[in-house]
């Protein structure tokens, strides 16, 4: 199966593609997040996307996270997978509940090894808190340039109704609401997933 897994910031996208690869054994591709802010038209991410998927273990599926961010972006992207006979099956929208949304992005602080954004989080341990995706610690994010997190989430969330509706078009959108509880939440995209399979054919 070859997946999409796209979402808001502070949804925790890239830890939840990272273990749903794991368990369901499929090769996981993590755009870079800076690559695709500066490409807009998609040709950087696309050069990684494309060179990675000639590795044999994408033969068995993948995981995509991290791109597209816009409607241009899934347009190329379609057109690039098509030509390399790797197109994906299903995108899937994960949302979560948009007052927890918001706590974490008020939260959030930056990676200082990957630089991902990320929310504070401690596992329960005592310490400074760490990155989510590759457990470095976090650092302060400045709040004082640029929009503020409100306009942040409004822009992310109007590219991603874009998206949801050009996928949902060609039958290709999956949507799976989440509570932030996070083995629940892999639970529930594990478990849409095999709904969505026992209906549709993949």
């Amino acid at each position: 199966m070859r997946l999409n897994l796209l979402g808001l910031p502070g949804t925790g996208i890239a830890r939840l593609a990272r273990e749903l690869s794991q368990s369901a054994g499929l090769m996981l591709l993590n755009v870079d997040q800076q690559a695709a802010d500066d490409a807009i038209s998609g040709e950087a991410p696309l050069a990684t996307i494309t060179r990675e998927l000639a590795d044999t273990a994408a033969r068995d599926g993948f995981v995509l996270q991290g791109f597209p961010q816009s409607l241009p972006q899934a347009q190329t992207l379609d057109r690039a997978l098509a030509m390399i006979g790797q197109p994906f099956h299903l995108a899937v929208i994960v949302r979560l509940e948009t007052g927890i949304l918001r706590r974490r992005v008020r939260s959030s602080r930056q990676c200082s090894q990957c630089g991902e954004l990320s929310t504070a989080y401690t596992d329960g341990a005592p310490g400074k808190p760490a990155c989510l995706d590759c457990g470095a610690e976090l650092t302060e994010g400045s709040q004082d340039d640029g929009p503020d997190d409100e306009d942040l989430l409004a822009a992310a969330e109007r590219h991603l109704s874009r998206l949801a509706k050009y996928y949902r078009t060609q039958n290709r959108l999956l949507n799976v609401d989440i509570t932030g509880e996070h083995q629940a939440d892999l639970d529930c995209i594990k478990n849409a997933l095999q709904t969505r399979m026992r209906h549709h054919q993949i």
